[in-house]
C-alpha cells in the first residue's frame, strides 16, 4: 500500500503507481506499507534513492545510517516486545530535500499517528523534521520496555535481599523448577544486544 501525506496541509490519501508518477514535487511523505517490488521501484525512481536502500532489511535488528549528498537513509528497529519474546519490526526512513519515504512490513499506526499529530502543530514540516519526529517517537516508545526491565530486576533484587538462600538463588538462576527469571533476563539481553 502506498500513502501520500502532503507536508504542507497534512492531507493524506492512498495513491496508485500512476498517481505517484504524476505527483508534483513538493514537501511530501510517501508511506509504504508492506510494499511490492513495483512500488519500491516507482518510489526509488521518484525520489532518486536506490531501490535496494529502500528495501526493509530481512534481519529485524539491522540498524544503519547512510548519508549521501542528495539523500539520507536510516534503517531503524521498532521494539514491540522484549520480555516474553523478542519482537522487533524493521523500518526504513529516507528523505531528500522535498520527499520523505517510510517503508515498513507491519504498519505502525500508533507511532505514525503521534507523528502526524505533531505535524499538525507546524505550518510546513520539512521531510528531515518529520523523520526526526518518527525516530523520536520510536525512541520514546522504548522507555516502556526499560520500565519492564526495571520491574523484573527489582523483583529479582527483592527476592535476593528478602530470601537470599541457595534455593532462591537456584530458583532465580533457572537451576530449579518454579519461578525463574533467567529465561526472562536472557530474552531481554538478547533483545537489547541485537538492537
Amino acid at each position: 500500500m502506498l500513502l501520500s501525506v502532503d507536508l504542507a496541509d497534512n492531507s493524506e490519501r492512498q495513491i496508485s503507481l500512476g498517481e505517484l508518477k504524476d505527483l508534483q514535487a513538493g514537501k511530501v511523505w510517501l508511506e509504504l506499507k508492506d510494499p511490492i517490488a513495483e512500488e519500491l521501484l516507482a518510489v526509488a525512481t521518484k525520489s532518486g534513492i536506490p531501490a535496494d536502500l529502500l528495501e526493509v532489511p530481512a534481519v529485524s535488528n539491522f540498524i544503519n545510517l547512510r548519508i549521501e549528498p542528495e539523500y539520507v537513509v536510516i534503517n531503524f528497529a521498532i521494539l514491540r516486545e522484549i520480555l516474553e519474546e523478542k519482537k522487533i519490526d524493521p523500518l526504513v526512513v529516507a528523505f531528500t530535500r522535498d520527499l520523505l519515504v517510510t517503508v515498513e512490513k507491519h504498519a505502525d499506526e500508533g507511532i505514525f499517528s503521534l507523528v502526524k499529530a505533531r505535524m499538525s502543530k507546524a505550518k510546513v514540516d520539512p521531510p528531515s523534521l518529520v523523520a526526526y519526529y518518527i525516530l523520536d517517537e520510536i525512541v520514546a516508545d522504548h522507555f516502556g520496555h526499560l520500565e519492564k526491565i526495571e520491574e523484573v530486576t527489582a523483583e529479582v533484587e527483592e527476592r535476593v535481599l528478602e530470601k537470599g538462600d541457595q534455593a532462591t538463588l537456584k530458583d532465580i538462576s533457572g537451576s530449579s523448577p518454579g519461578w525463574s527469571v533467567s529465561t526472562r533476563l536472557s530474552g531481554m539481553s538478547e533483545g537489547l544486544s541485537s538492537i
